[in-house]
């Protein structure tokens, strides 16, 4: 069993690093997340917690060429703060 906080995300850097991707790029992944956001509101109904959207989308969003455990635990984890974190990550969005 991994550790809550073994993954923890600083959103204050990675709002830094999603300001650096390119427009397009940023202006996608601001409408995922905020759909994402949407469905996470609705936890009560569809049982689908940030942690949980996290799993099914983080190893597809950053996928890279290290597919070990703990790099999809990673992958999970930053996925997770940007669908939880989402109005601080895209304060100019909604």
């Amino acid at each position: 069993c991994v550790a809550a906080n073994a993954y923890a995300v600083d959103k204050e850097k990675l709002a830094v690093l999603l300001e650096e991707l390119p427009a397009g790029h940023h202006s996608v992944l601001r409408y995922l997340m905020a759909h994402l956001r949407r469905v996470a509101d609705n936890t009560a109904v569809n049982k689908m917690m940030p942690a949980n959207l996290a799993t099914v989308f983080g190893p597809n969003l950053l996928r890279s060429r290290d597919q070990s455990m703990d790099r999809i635990q990673q992958q999970i984890a930053v996925v997770e703060e940007m669908i939880a974190s989402y109005h601080f990550l895209f304060p100019s969005s909604d």
